[in-house]
């Protein structure tokens, strides 16, 4: 069974309710999760949060990669959570050219770490 890693992170002012927005991604199993809270801060401003999920450290011999490297897993981790930050601050990450850019940058790491 596969087990996916996820980060949790807060970004952007919205109004709104408890809602959640689930994005699944064509690439790497990537499956962004962005939550409207009903919970201000003490200006009284609402944030959306999120967490992403991915298969990109998976190590089950049929994902993406079956070693370990510290510099690439924490390179991998910098993507994922420039994704969820992008997500929670309304940047349309499902375009193909933003689909692309993930592709580009995982290919750009793997191909200098050697994974």
């Amino acid at each position: 069974m596969l087990k996916l890693r996820t980060f949790e992170k807060c970004a952007t002012k919205i109004m709104g309710i408890n809602m959640e927005t689930i994005i699944n991604l064509p690439v790497y199993g990537i499956r962004v999760v962005l939550t409207k809270n009903k919970v201000a801060d003490t200006n009284g401003n609402y944030y959306k949060s999120g967490k992403i999920d991915s298969l990109l450290l998976v190590d089950d011999g049929k994902e993406f990669r079956t070693t370990s490297n510290n510099g690439f897993d924490a390179a991998i981790h910098g993507i994922e959570a420039l994704i969820l930050a992008h997500a929670c601050a309304g940047i349309y990450i499902e375009s193909p050219e933003y689909i692309e850019g993930i592709t580009t940058a995982v290919t750009a790491i793997s191909n200098y770490f050697g994974d």
